[in-house]
């Protein structure tokens, strides 16, 4: 009954096993190097994360269109008008004139990719917990698994200045690139 709706067939969210190291052994290899299963993310992982992309792709493509259509149609005939190719309108038109959405949507993916925790939560399983964990998650356990409320909080004090630091390496990096007009 259950494999009619698919239960049956998400078994790859309890291997741990690396997609190559499942690949190599799909090609006939019964043995590879132990370095494979560490150095690549495990099925479980990709698979969360194939599912990540496929919930905020929604979301980006909404946001991004909205900055799309704010360009106003005069940019384009006047381009058009000079003899302007495709590619010389998107490099001096369009990418310019978006890059305010794209650093907006770059700001919220990186914040998002530090704070994930529904999405693994839901789909971990013990076979490949170890394997999917994140930052969030081992923060959760701290508390309500093994009872370290202080050592949790220092994670999370942690975890906000990693985010804190990296959102202003990328407000100072990618800052400079954005046009907000005259």
């Amino acid at each position: 009954f259950w494999s009619l709706w698919g239960l049956e067939n998400q078994r790859w969210l309890y291997e741990s096993k690396s997609v190559v190291a499942l690949l190599l052994e799909g090609a006939g290899f019964a043995s590879y190097p132990a370095w494979v299963d560490s150095v690549f993310p495990s099925l479980a992982l990709t698979s969360i994360i194939l599912y990540n992309i496929w919930v905020y792709v929604g979301y980006d493509t909404v946001i991004l269109l909205a900055g799309l259509s704010a360009i106003p149609k005069q940019y384009y005939e006047a381009a058009e008008m000079d003899g302007a190719g495709e590619w010389q309108v998107f490099r001096h038109i369009t990418l310019p004139l978006v890059s305010p959405t794209l650093f907006f949507l770059s700001m919220v993916a990186v914040i998002g990719t530090f704070k994930a925790f529904n999405h693994v939560y839901i789909l971990r399983t013990p076979g490949a917990r170890d394997s999917v964990d994140v930052l969030s998650i081992a923060i959760f356990d701290q508390v309500f698994e093994y009872h370290n409320a202080g050592y949790a909080s220092a994670m999370a004090f942690v975890l906000f200045i990693a985010i804190l630091a990296l959102t202003l390496l990328q407000n100072r990096v990618l800052g400079r690139r954005v046009f907000y007009g005259d």
